[in-house]
């Protein structure tokens, strides 16, 4: 069973942060509410960032247990690429499987926007989240660390209410493919 606890920081004015655990890159991240999610210093042990399980009473059905898992733990753990932005393109979250796939480290591409790895011809002329709502479904090229393209579909936005200001993609990556049936 998943179980909340306090946050082990505070902010410099005394509000308390909420912790979420952080990839296999080793950061923990810290945010409170209306902020992007940060690096922060490594400062948890690597015991205190475990998925913080604990002996589950016995009572507990799988289906409780599922219900009980953070949102951002399976996001991260899920062998899919996914990406979260905001409506002016800031990257929010990255899982670990999206870093691999653009050959950069989670750290860095929270540092960019989505401008800097979406290779499409109306950006810059619409929002984000447009950008992202126009290529959903679609084959999107996406700019590797090393300066390749990786070929990858979009899907649509896990959000899609027309009043979301955050869009939750996954891609899959069809770059091997498609090098393979060129050769």
């Amino acid at each position: 069973m998943w179980l909340s606890h306090k946050p082990k920081w505070e902010r410099p004015n005394g509000e308390p942060g909420i912790e979420v655990f952080g990839g296999a890159d080793g950061d923990a991240e810290q945010s409170s509410a209306g902020e992007r999610l940060a690096e922060t210093p490594d400062t948890f042990r690597e015991t205190e960032r475990a998925d913080r399980r604990r002996n589950a009473p016995a009572e507990l059905t799988p289906d409780e247990v599922l219900r009980n898992l953070p949102a951002l733990v399976v996001l991260e753990r899920i062998p899919v690429p996914v990406v979260a932005i905001d409506h002016h393109g800031h990257i929010l979250f990255v899982n670990l499987a999206f870093a691999t796939m653009l050959g950069r480290t989670r750290a860095a591409l929270r540092r960019l926007s989505v401008w800097h790895i979406l290779q499409a011809p109306s950006a810059g002329a619409v929002s984000a989240l447009e950008l992202i709502h126009i290529h959903a479904e679609t084959l999107v090229e996406l700019q590797h660390a090393d300066g390749w393209i990786v070929r990858a579909v979009m899907s649509r936005s896990a959000l899609q209410r027309k009043s979301d200001t955050v869009a939750l993609v996954a891609f899959h990556d069809l770059t091997e493919q498609l090098w393979a049936g060129k050769t």
